[in-house]
């Protein structure tokens, strides 16, 4: 059993490595002419090693007296470490926007891909060398369908665990997110009681209600929605049952992630928008909940 524990951590270490890369700060004035943008203190320039520390760095931002370099390593190698017992069959799925923002998402893989709309717990892991997102830890979803595709979807948890990039605003310690662990799969409880409430809201017009659940194009982009559309309808389908808002989330966290004409968007900007729709979506369940109290 133990060679088994070995070669499943080799695959999840493959996985994560390109993301592990040596990282340092130096004073930022021989990096200058690389960079468009320059924040007002000018400070530390973050240095990328991304072919190795004998290797020529890349300088991906200039930050400022106070920034605090926060490596991936230093979150991701605690948790893997703890994880590996925790899931039986631990594997990662990592999001790497230009060297410079990455979302990491740990689960433990279903073991039949033939069940129904099977949901699982995350955790996901956000950092980024640029200041372009917080580093944090939370919960989120690993899904499979009927048909034994696999999606991850976002939340906005309740258990969530912030690293300051910034060193005077009380950064959560990294070197106590692996002992969150228990907390943040905990969290997952909830997130299935909160799937459950959406699965009790039908929905009649869903053009209109996808419309309605992500108003503000520049927090979810609006050529997707009538992608989402379509997903609801076949997912309905495929499932036997009227659409109701579970599918409706679903739908448009697919539809940003998967559509053609979004490829400007960078992958945390979709996480993001998934992210808006799942809160957008909790929001409208309690709106319709109020509207049957009033009735």
């Amino acid at each position: 059993m133990e060679t088994v524990k070995n070669e499943s951590l080799k695959k999840v270490m493959k996985v994560l490595n390109p993301i592990l890369f040596p990282v340092a700060l130096q004073e930022f004035k021989p990096f200058t002419r690389k960079l468009k943008r320059l924040p007002a203190d000018r400070q530390w320039c973050v240095l990328a090693y991304t072919d190795g520390v004998d290797s020529d760095p890349e300088c991906t931002y200039i930050g400022g007296e106070k920034y605090v370099l926060v490596q991936n390593a230093d979150i991701v190698n605690p948790l893997v470490l703890v994880l590996k017992d925790k899931f039986k069959n631990l594997r990662v799925r990592v999001g790497n926007t230009d060297n410079e923002v990455f979302v990491v998402d740990f689960f433990n893989e279903a073991p039949d891909r033939r069940k129904n709309d099977y949901i699982a717990p995350v955790i996901r892991v956000e950092n980024s060398y640029n200041g372009k997102k917080k580093a944090k830890a939370t919960a989120a979803i690993y899904a499979i369908d009927k048909e034994g595709r696999e999606s991850f979807y976002s939340t906005k948890s309740s258990v969530e665990y912030v690293f300051k990039h910034h060193s005077d605003e009380g950064a959560v310690s990294i070197t106590e997110i692996a002992g969150k662990v228990d907390e943040m799969l905990s969290e997952f409880n909830n997130i299935e009681e909160q799937i459950e409430k959406l699965k009790k809201f039908e929905v009649t017009e869903i053009t209109k209600t996808l419309e309605e659940l992500v108003p503000d194009a520049k927090k979810y982009p609006k050529k997707a929605i009538s992608l989402a559309v379509e997903l609801v309808g076949y997912e309905s389908q495929l499932f036997g049952t009227p659409a109701n808002l579970w599918l409706m989330y679903k739908a448009l966290a697919q539809a940003v992630k998967k559509s053609t004409f979004e490829s400007s968007l960078k992958d945390w900007q979709k996480e993001e928008a998934d992210a808006v729709a799942w809160e957008n979506c909790l929001n409208y369940a309690e709106g319709m909940k109020k509207s049957k109290k009033k009735k």
